[in-house]
């Protein structure tokens, strides 16, 4: 769980508060919206990791699938789309939790983004980057 973590972290980055993105204030992808009491810009490491694990990982009740790049996959899912859509697609790929898995999960990730571009256009300007997401499957986990 830490590694899978700490790379969400890492991926995510440091500080930005970008008036076009719905989260606001943001750091390591823990968002002032979802967050509200947490002081975003002296947000450590360690302490995102630890509301990751807590309103993440545990709810999504990953340490119950055996392949680290498909627990990874949902993990990252639902810190960049909601823990409902994580269940959601949980829901759709029951029994895969394997390789086939984690290309089925990037493939309804950037669906979803390119959805969210075509419902909101402005969003446009980060549809690059959510592809370069959707497609990282975590190989360097293996």
């Amino acid at each position: 769980m830490q590694r899978e973590i700490a790379k969400t972290i890492a991926l995510e980055g440091g500080y930005v508060c970008d008036p076009n993105d719905s989260g606001g204030e943001t750091k390591f992808g823990i968002s002032k919206k979802s967050f509200p009491d947490v002081d975003i810009k002296n947000l450590t490491p360690e302490i995102a990791a630890g509301l990751y694990k807590t309103y993440y990982w545990d709810k999504l009740h990953l340490d119950g699938y055996s392949n680290i790049q498909f627990r990874w996959k949902l993990f990252d899912v639902a810190v960049n789309q909601g823990v409902g859509t994580a269940m959601a697609f949980i829901t759709i790929l029951k029994n895969k939790d394997n390789r086939e898995g984690v290309f089925e999960l990037a493939e309804m990730q950037m669906k979803r983004y390119i959805n969210l571009v075509i419902s909101k256009p402005s969003l446009l300007k980060f549809l690059r980057g959510w592809g370069n997401r959707a497609f990282e499957l975590g190989d360097d986990l293996l």
